[in-house]
């Protein structure tokens, strides 16, 4: 249970560490589309 808990943790941090290094532009298309942490078009 705790190991799984922590993998999603792990996983989350890299999805923002991976957000984080894209840049400003990925970010204005995070907040169009509305749905942060997703990469859309």
């Amino acid at each position: 249970m705790e190991t799984s808990r922590r993998t999603v943790l792990t996983a989350a941090a890299a999805a923002g560490l991976t957000a984080a290094a894209a840049g400003p532009a990925h970010a204005s298309s995070y907040a169009s589309s509305g749905t942060a942490g997703v990469v859309g078009p």
